[in-house]
């Protein structure tokens, strides 16, 4: 009896709220978890059922971030049949998430992603020239990791020099392309024309569509540093646009957000980039100048103005006596 009702509600995100294939294998896997927990059917579940499930996971030592959405799943669940059927209660009523910090995205520096693309010889063969070309979409186009999976060869318009992004809920969004990158994907697609027989731009060494796994692999082997991964470069592509001065709506329609509150979490700013916004902002600043000396003696010890007052001082003083 499970099954069916987590398999309706399933059918209903993936058919009509068009989620993506990753959020509905979580989902199900969420659903499963309380299902197993639980013991009964799922529409006799109440208030104190679910906070005993929260509780568990707490002692199981899951995160207060997976605590959430298995929280956030609960709730889409009963929603959806408090809606659409004769279903009345809602056990998750009074339940708040919990509070905690949430960590931010990072992102790479301009240098850094320029040595690492510069470092790879793209005239070598087809292999190099392919982990080029995911590298400099993923930064040039701020994709996602599942959108450059999934980017088609039709998708791609020479002519305006822009591809076609299918993003989250089935979202289409536009991106321009600049000259080189429509340039190195002509190379790749005429490297890869005898092996890529499938649809898909970007294929592994066998021809065939690639996965997550591998991508993760092919960043890893380029950016030996840390965990630098495809949302890494979506932080920087993001990140870089906003230091330049790019309209913060602007950046939004290029990641495919659709809020401002999910792009702000993309945008990070160095002391660096405050002084320069304080600088052009505020009336009473008049150079950059202006303001890191400012701030500098606020960080650094006094020196030469000191050394002479205390100079003029021990002048003053020998000529008293």
């Amino acid at each position: 009896m499970e099954e069916i009702e987590i398999n309706q509600y399933l059918s209903h995100i993936k058919n009509i709220r068009r989620y993506s294939s990753h959020t509905i294998t979580a989902y199900r896997t969420d659903l499963k978890q309380f299902s197993r927990f639980y013991g009964k059917n799922l529409l006799t579940v109440a208030q104190k059922d679910v906070r005993g499930y929260l509780l568990f996971l707490k002692t199981q030592e899951y995160s207060f971030r997976s605590i959430n959405r298995k929280l956030e799943v609960l709730r889409s669940f009963y929603r959806y049949y408090r809606r659409f059927t004769d279903y009345q209660n809602y056990p998750c009523t009074h339940i708040t998430p919990l509070r905690y910090v949430k960590p931010r995205g990072s992102y790479l520096t301009v240098e850094v992603i320029k040595n690492v693309l510069d470092g790879i010889r793209s005239e070598v063969n087809r292999k190099t020239v392919r982990d080029r070309l995911v590298l400099e979409l993923l930064y040039q186009t701020g994709c996602r990791a599942n959108e450059i999976i999934n980017l088609r060869k039709d998708n791609i318009d020479f002519l305006r020099k822009q591809i076609k992004v299918l993003g989250k809920g089935k979202i289409e969004r536009i991106i321009p392309l600049r000259k080189k990158l429509t340039q190195l994907i002509r190379k790749h697609l005429g490297l890869w024309e005898m092996k890529n027989q499938t649809p898909y731009l970007i294929t592994n060494n066998k021809g065939k569509k690639i996965y997550p796994m591998f991508l993760w692999r092919l960043i890893r082997r380029h950016f030996n540093m840390g965990s630098v991964s495809a949302h890494t470069l979506r932080h920087s592509f993001a990140t870089h646009l906003y230091h330049k001065r790019a309209p913060i709506k602007a950046i939004r329609d290029l990641l495919g957000h659709q809020s401002l509150r999910s792009t702000s979490a993309y945008l990070h700013l160095d002391i660096f980039q405050l002084i320069q916004i304080y600088t052009n902002s505020h009336p009473r600043t008049q150079s950059v100048r202006e303001v890191r000396d400012g701030l500098c003696r606020f960080c650094e010890p006094p020196r030469a103005n000191e050394e002479k007052r205390s100079e003029s001082r021990e002048q003053e003083v020998g000529c008293e006596h």
